[in-house]
């Protein structure tokens, strides 16, 4: 007999007209054999999700049973404060939402950082290279999520602060981490492909340094608290060379393709 479009234990091999596949989806789902389904392309997403919910209910039944048992009990007080914290965390961010709307918004800082925001990305949208567009945004995405992450660590450490907010509900340094820091790291990467990577990584880390830093400060936008800018060589030199390596592999996965 000729295979047919599925098979499951206990049956035999059989064929379904194409317009009867989602009843017998139905139809081996609700089964208790459903994982001896042959996978196809459909069976084996359904077989897939199906197991993955069993599964989650067996992690959730098991934290019910070590909670009733008492391995997941919180100390006595800890909820309530939780609680007066948040409370006041949300107190403070109410009060911070009326001030950016009585004083922030709209003045000259505001509109700089604004423009910061959103040029960056205008002007790479007009001179970027188009069949390089994915890999560039590779790299991008890259820089954008670990300048993020560090300067989430430093602004919550003390090591530096931003005088700026852009937005009530966004960190402070958005413009920076979201904009600058991807665009130019795409532009780096996009011109001169001929010149080392090791000069490109060295001339991005000087002028991050010694020059958009020390200008920011003029600005008034940022404000280090014993971070001196010679600490963020070493990191701004990595970030770029981690995206170079992002780059040029997203480049070679592309040529390949075509």
């Amino acid at each position: 007999m000729k295979q047919g479009w599925y098979s499951y234990s206990g049956g035999s091999a059989r064929e379904f007209h194409p317009a009867s596949k989602r009843i017998f989806i139905y139809k081996i789902l609700s089964r208790s054999d459903f994982k001896f389904c042959i996978y196809g392309t459909w069976k084996r997403r359904f077989c897939q999700e199906r197991t993955l919910r069993l599964t989650y209910l067996s992690h959730f039944l098991r934290m019910m049973k070590m909670q009733k048992e008492g391995f997941m009990k919180y100390e006595s007080g800890l909820l309530e404060q939780l609680d007066i914290i948040m409370e006041k965390y949300g107190q403070a961010h109410d009060e911070l939402g009326a001030l950016w709307a009585d004083k922030i918004v709209f003045d000259g800082h505001w509109w700089l950082d604004m423009a910061l925001a959103v040029l960056p990305w205008v002007f790479w949208l007009i001179v970027r290279d188009r069949k390089r567009t994915h890999s560039l945004f590779y790299a991008a995405l890259f820089s954008m999520l670990t300048a993020t992450i560090l300067d989430m660590a430093g602004v919550s450490h003390g090591g530096w602060q931003y005088n700026t907010l852009l937005l009530p509900y966004f960190p402070e340094f958005l413009p920076w981490d979201l904009t600058i820091m991807p665009v130019v790291t795409m532009l780096f990467l996009q011109y001169f492909p001929k010149i080392s990577p090791w000069l490109k990584g060295a001339a991005f880390t000087l002028i991050a340094s010694y020059v958009v830093e020390p200008l920011f400060i003029w600005l008034g936008m940022y404000e280090p608290s014993g971070w001196e800018h010679h600490y963020s060589l070493p990191i701004y030199f990595a970030i770029f060379m981690i995206a170079y390596l992002l780059y040029k592999r997203s480049c070679r996965e592309a040529d390949k393709r075509v």
